[in-house]
């Protein structure tokens, strides 16, 4: 019986994973549909987009043209796009004008509530 355990448990947490994943690429396809890309910033195709949810349940996602592969949170390359685990695992950049932008989506309204370049240095 023990021998069972970790197989049926990594089991239900791949099942819960799997749920999990279309409705996580349906939310981003809302976000990247409804963006307006705010002026100054490149077209949406030419940033590495980072989602996750925040704690009140809106997405926050980061969009960003930096790629670090030696950084985890910076490790996906430009064109890609990845759901994170919670806000706290999104690249956290203090500059870099609209090479970074910042985007909160409701997905109760819809709507696309903040889309912003990040500070310049």
């Amino acid at each position: 019986m023990r021998g069972l355990i970790l197989p049926i448990a990594t089991y239900l947490l791949s099942a819960c994973s799997a749920a999990e994943e279309p409705q996580h690429a349906q939310l981003m396809n809302q976000t990247e549909k409804q963006i307006r890309m705010p002026a100054g910033s490149h077209p949406l195709a030419e940033y590495a987009r980072y989602y996750a949810f925040d704690k009140n349940g809106r997405v926050i996602a980061i969009y960003t043209t930096w790629f670090e592969p030696d950084y985890a949170s910076l490790n996906l390359p430009v064109g890609q796009r990845r759901w994170v685990s919670g806000h706290g695992q999104l690249p956290s950049i203090s500059e870099g004008g609209c090479g970074v932008v910042e985007v909160l989506f409701d997905p109760a309204t819809g709507e696309v509530k903040r889309a912003e370049c990040n500070e310049r240095a």
